[in-house]
């Protein structure tokens, strides 16, 4: 991938606590509401920092980017740009230079309620072995309302459970974003980019070994989800690529648990590969109530 970090505003900090990750392509409006909601955390402004990768078309969007508050503020911000396309390939490339302790990742056309960050990594309490989720709402574009959403109600679950293995937290595991990630959970590994559709589960999956803890904020900490009329996953795609995409995870799947067998979770794995087939099946079947 080719990057370039064309801003850093302001000096970087070597104790940077979060590191806040945004990829986004073509943007519209909607990144104003996720970024002006990081200008409004109450966690101190130097203790994190917002890295966006602009991927794909660089103009007249990373000119836009620029004119963003976030930028002329006391949050450090980097913009980056790179000519590939694909939210994993934008991830990766801000994965390369983060500072912080914990990774956030943050879609473009969401937002977060105010206390977001300070509650993520109050609760993470300095472990390095540790994810912290959040409450996840709908926000309907149409309507303007919050809708319950499936990781919400997963949260809600989730939250009350004794136990913190990878199968009861599968469905927490199957988003990279609602959540803080210890940067050394990550580690050198790095989303599938090839993949666009079930990335995400993928990724959290190739990291599940080294998480040892789960934690949850309180349900009034909101990461809130755009539901979006143009979203990718609204689109037609015919059924041979839901079909070569379901079986090229499915290997990927298997490729990670036999590379580690005594760590990884192999219910979790079994899961996982029910999920993918499940989540790949509902698509088309929405696809069909779409056209109708």
């Amino acid at each position: 991938i080719r990057a370039w970090i064309f801003g850093c505003h302001p000096q970087c900090n070597s104790a940077m606590k979060l590191s806040v990750i945004i990829p986004t392509y073509m943007p519209g409006a909607y990144i104003n509401e996720c970024l002006d909601s990081l200008c409004a955390q109450t966690l101190d402004h130097h203790d994190f920092e917002v890295i966006i990768v602009l991927n794909g078309p660089k103009e007249p969007f990373y000119e836009q980017l620029q004119t963003q508050p976030i930028l002329k503020g006391d949050i450090s911000v980097k913009l980056l740009y790179s000519e590939e396309k694909g939210v994993s390939r934008a991830r990766n490339t801000a994965l390369d230079v983060v500072q912080g302790d914990y990774v956030c990742f943050i879609d473009d056309d969401d937002f977060v309620s105010p206390d977001y960050l300070e509650q993520l990594y109050a609760m993470a309490d300095g472990r390095d072995d540790c994810i912290v989720a959040s409450n996840v709402k709908g926000y309907d574009e149409e309507t303007s309302n919050e809708v319950d959403d499936y990781l919400g109600l997963s949260f809600e679950q989730c939250r009350h459970f004794t136990s913190t293995s990878p199968l009861r937290m599968h469905a927490i595991l199957s988003s990279s974003c609602c959540k803080t990630i210890s940067l050394s959970v990550i580690g050198a590994r790095r989303f599938n980019t090839a993949f666009w559709l079930g990335e995400d589960a993928l990724f959290m999956a190739s990291i599940s070994d080294r998480i040892k803890c789960v934690k949850f904020t309180s349900p009034q900490t909101i990461y809130y989800r755009r539901l979006r009329a143009e979203s990718a996953l609204r689109r037609h795609y015919p059924i041979s690529f839901f079909a070569k995409n379901v079986f090229s995870l499915w290997r990927q799947y298997i490729d990670i648990y036999l590379s580690d067998m005594q760590n990884y979770s192999f219910p979790f794995f079994v899961n996982r590969l029910m999920a993918v087939a499940k989540s790949h099946l509902n698509i088309l079947k929405s696809q069909k109530t779409h056209r109708l």
